[in-house]
């Protein structure tokens, strides 16, 4: 009897993904962005640099505070007079995690680093060769694949802190004239030439010895006095750059060709950039001052989001200063007044095996919670974040699929925490179903199955 009326949920569950898959082929791709601000425990809405660390844990730098989220609420950092230990600023720049796991944060006013095992901020007051700290504003932290970080700090140009040797040196980029000290970042390509961007595009190939203005396939000095925002490198030994002047372009390192990408949008409007960043190898992000175009590198066309107060899942600023990818595939986007945006992963319900669709796994979990909780945006969270997800998931967890061997037969058994991630069946996002058989259709019920 009970592998009967399984049978009758699974088939339940198929005819409704079905449908659900159906019906989202004819309307096509949306981008439903959820959102976090200072109501929701932010510490301020001008986010100007993202990071998720090797825990998995997102941190938010803003301009009053550092913020780390675990998806669930946020641990906000400041600067506090009486522990020694704290944040010593709160205008947050710059974020970068290195290769022993510790989060340096470049603020407008010095360096600090997050040492995550003792739950301390230090200062980094280390003395260069030339007799410097960093004490102006630390814009942009990088590594290289050595594990060194280099630092581009206003007005004192470029650090590079030797993270084994515990040397650092100060590239003050005084002996080269056509430099402004004010480089905002350093790029390395895959053969390890240094490439620094501010006011034009530069490289050299001996450790900063020598410094050369990059010169295209045409003999063009094509960056020449054009501020640049940024250069991001990509697929296929290509830059991706964006400056004042010439809007967005894709710089071939093997050929030195360059071509135009995005200078202007659908309206005519100029391109003022903020941000890049590489979703695969055939999609980049660039993030505006008007909103974010995610551009397709193989057709050349891109979708334009933009804020709409009549559309309470789009960006919730047009004024877009840091993006990054998370290791689930999810975008996190930081505006200037907006706070944050999250775009979690499309996935699929099912996957094609030898021509066929099949459905790999079906979960049915009893969900406790507060009486107070509202569901939806319960499993907004659930559906999106894993760190989030492991703080829900009851040990141990009932599991329910189709026998492998026997199209006919059930398997149960129970999943841990591990498990679940293993095993875990695709979550939809954007439509959910709620079967509740044999039961009045009760919002405030304490069990709900959802049709994956």
């Amino acid at each position: 009897m009970k592998n009967t009326n399984l049978k009758k949920m699974l088939i339940a569950f198929i005819c409704l993904i079905c449908f659900f898959t159906c019906y989202a082929q004819t309307i096509g791709e949306h981008y439903y962005l959820n959102s976090l601000t200072i109501r929701d425990g932010l510490s301020q809405n001008t986010v100007y640099d993202i990071l998720q660390d090797k825990a998995g844990f997102m941190w938010f730098g803003t301009k009053d505070g550092l913020n780390r989220y675990d998806g669930s609420s946020f641990k906000i950092f400041k600067y506090d007079r009486t522990d020694e230990h704290s944040l010593g600023n709160n205008y947050i720049l710059a974020l970068y995690e290195d290769v022993e796991g510790n989060i340096w944060v470049g603020t407008d006013m010095g360096l600090y680093i997050y040492y995550p095992e003792r739950d301390v901020f230090e200062p980094f007051k280390q003395l260069s060769d030339e007799g410097t700290t960093i004490d102006n504003a630390a814009a942009m932290i990088v590594g290289d694949k050595n594990g060194d970080v280099w630092i581009t700090v206003e007005r004192q140009g470029i650090f590079h802190y030797n993270l084994q040797t515990k040397a650092l040196r100060n590239h003050t980029l005084k002996e080269f004239p056509f430099l402004t000290s004010n480089v905002h970042c350093v790029v390395f390509d895959n053969s390890e030439t240094i490439w620094i961007y501010g006011n034009g595009l530069f490289y050299s190939k001996d450790g900063l010895k020598t410094i050369h203005p990059f010169v295209s396939s045409d003999g063009k000095k094509v960056f020449e006095g054009d501020p640049l925002m940024k250069v991001l490198p990509g697929a296929y030994n290509c830059f991706y750059i964006a400056s004042v002047g010439g809007g967005i372009k894709e710089m071939n390192l093997s050929s030195g060709k360059v071509r135009d990408l995005l200078l202007t949008d659908e309206t005519g409007e100029r391109i003022w950039c903020r941000e890049l960043m590489s979703f695969s190898d055939d999609e980049l992000w660039i993030g505006c001052e008007s909103g974010i175009y995610i551009y397709n590198l193989r057709t050349d066309k891109y979708v334009h989001l933009k804020s709409s107060m009549y559309d309470p899942y789009s960006l919730s600023d047009n004024a877009v200063y840091s993006l990054c990818k998370d290791c689930e595939g999810g975008v996190w986007i930081g505006s200037y007044f907006g706070g944050i945006n999250y775009y979690p992963h499309s996935y699929t319900c099912f996957e094609r095996i030898k021509g066929a669709w099949m459905l790999e796994a079906i979960n049915l979990r009893p969900i406790e919670k507060s009486e107070n909780e509202d569901f939806v945006e319960f499993y907004g969270h659930f559906a999106t974040d894993s760190i989030f997800q492991s703080h829900r998931i009851r040990q141990p967890l009932a599991f329910v699929t189709t026998d492998p061997d026997d199209d006919f037969s059930i398997l149960e058994t129970t999943l841990d925490l591990n498990q679940w991630f293993a095993f875990k069946p695709v979550l939809p996002t954007d439509k959910l179903s709620n079967i509740n058989y044999g039961q009045q259709n009760d919002d405030n019920t304490s069990r709900k199955i959802l049709a994956l």
